[in-house]
């Protein structure tokens, strides 16, 4: 299987998120309190912004 770990970020929104075109080509539709499997570039950038916070998750 391959580790996703190092190129997906879990996420919980902050905020609501206006429609977006990740890395991934995929259009995302995010509202405060979701949350969200994402790409490590678009998840840190809404992490940079305080729009999201990183979740850990335990395996």
């Amino acid at each position: 299987k391959k580790d996703i770990s190092k190129e997906y970020i879990v996420v919980r929104l902050l905020k609501d998120i206006p429609t977006f075109v990740g890395v991934d080509g995929r259009n995302y539709t995010l509202a405060k309190e979701d949350v969200a499997v994402l790409s490590t570039v678009n998840a840190k950038a809404l992490i940079n912004r305080k729009a999201a916070i990183q979740i850990m998750v335990k395996r």
